[in-house]
């Protein structure tokens, strides 16, 4: 009654609470690993038959817009059943979609994570190689061969512009000859990786894989011109043009160079180095 003094939680009460939230937190978490799809009322002569679809597959209807949302257990294959839906919906201006609550695109989202995630994971249950997630048959790569923005393995040619190819592309020279690798960028750009595409949905990704390969690159690399050798870009210093040293690359061995220039021969405009 209106007066009476405010009686505290007892223990039991407080746990329930806990647990309250708790619960609520998780369900929070796991709404948020959804994709969500919607559009809006089109004067599209489809539009019917799109919404019809849609609302088959489980949308909600609200008079403007439809709001399909796919958890993250049934994303892997949800592509087998939308792609008819995008046929009708895909150019539209109101067709939107996000995943963990940021944008994406509506239809390339759902067909790369169908088209790569998932079937590299029906590859991996049905084969009995313990290589199958090795970006080689015999390199390893970060754990997952569908990491392929950043390069584990030195092996290509070193003749190319942009800094961002392989793993020792990132960091800094602290003096002349030795340059400091920088560990968590490479660990942010692989986890960005792993978001943008989902690979977290696979069964058999680990993202500890992952962070031990980064941890086991060296932290020093000196330049020497034996295994690395410095990259230079012309900069105006003091008004005078000169080659400052930027980055760093590769050395080939001689006899992989002769291996290389022998399959060169064989097709020089097939290779162009940028």
């Amino acid at each position: 009654m209106f007066g009476e003094p405010r009686q505290e939680p007892n223990n039991c009460q407080v746990e329930q609470i806990y647990h309250f939230l708790k619960v609520g937190r998780k369900r929070l978490l796991k709404n948020n690993i959804m994709y969500i799809l919607t559009f809006k009322r089109s004067k599209s002569k489809h539009f019917q038959k799109a919404l019809n679809h849609a609302i088959n597959m489980g949308a909600s209807w609200d008079g403007e817009t439809a709001k399909l949302i796919i958890p993250e257990k049934d994303l892997l294959t949800a592509y087998e059943d939308i792609h008819f839906l995008f046929g009708y919906i895909q150019k539209w201006n109101s067709t939107k979609a996000t995943f963990r609550g940021k944008p994406v695109h509506p239809y390339r989202f759902i067909f790369q994570v169908w088209n790569t995630v998932n079937k590299c994971r029906t590859g991996k249950s049905e084969s009995e190689d313990p290589r199958y997630c090795w970006s080689a048959c015999d390199s390893k790569g970060w754990g997952c061969k569908q990491l392929q923005r950043i390069l584990r393995y030195a092996r290509g040619t070193p003749h190319y512009k942009t800094s961002n190819r392989y793993w020792y592309n990132f960091g800094e020279y602290i003096d002349h000859d030795t340059w400091k690798l920088n560990k968590p960028l490479i660990l942010q750009r692989l986890k960005k990786e792993v978001e943008d595409k989902a690979l977290f949905l696979c069964p058999f990704f680990r993202m500890e894989e992952i962070e031990k390969a980064v941890r086991s690159l060296p932290n020093i690399i000196k330049v020497d011109n034996k295994q690395f050798t410095k990259y230079f870009t012309a900069e105006y210093v003091g008004g005078i043009k000169k080659a400052v040293p930027v980055n760093i690359r590769h050395v080939v061995p001689k006899k992989q160079i002769s291996s290389m220039q022998d399959i060169i021969n064989q097709d020089p405009g097939q290779y162009q180095w940028n």
